[in-house]
């Protein structure tokens, strides 16, 4: 596709990136969760050591990726609003209203992802030695 001029092809290496990053964050979420579950096997209690280690998370990483999505329609918002301002005014209001458009489903589907992100990383955190507290 890319050597006939089509401009879908970039969207086949676009696809391709994302599954090679999809993959690499899986490996080392699976890395993390090995290297806990082997520091909970190694404490004197493992079912009391496993207790106080932090869980959850999936509401806060939710809203901050969703407050980056609402920060992404705004820079749409404002740079359709000063297009006056730059070259083609009329080029960049249509691609403006086009990429507002595609924002929509990006208000639900990248916050469930980066609550999940952010609960798995949340989820296979060691604490640190020397902490008395494992909460934090």
């Amino acid at each position: 596709m890319l050597q006939n001029g089509s401009s879908f092809g970039w969207l086949a290496v676009l696809g391709g990136i994302g599954t090679w990053l999809v993959l690499a964050f899986l490996s080392w979420i699976t890395h993390r969760a090995n290297r806990r579950r082997t520091w909970i096997n190694r404490q004197p209690f493992p079912h009391y050591a496993e207790q106080g280690l932090p869980r959850g998370g999936f509401w806060r990483g939710f809203l901050w990726t969703w407050a980056a999505v609402i920060a992404a329609q705004v820079l749409v918002f404002l740079v359709a609003g000063f297009a006056d301002v730059l070259p083609n005014p009329t080029q960049v209001r249509g691609l403006a209203a086009v990429v507002g458009l595609l924002l929509l489903p990006v208000h639900v589907a990248f916050p469930v992802l980066g609550g999940c992100a952010y609960h798995f990383v949340r989820s296979t955190r060691i604490p640190r030695a020397g902490r008395t507290n494992p909460k934090h």
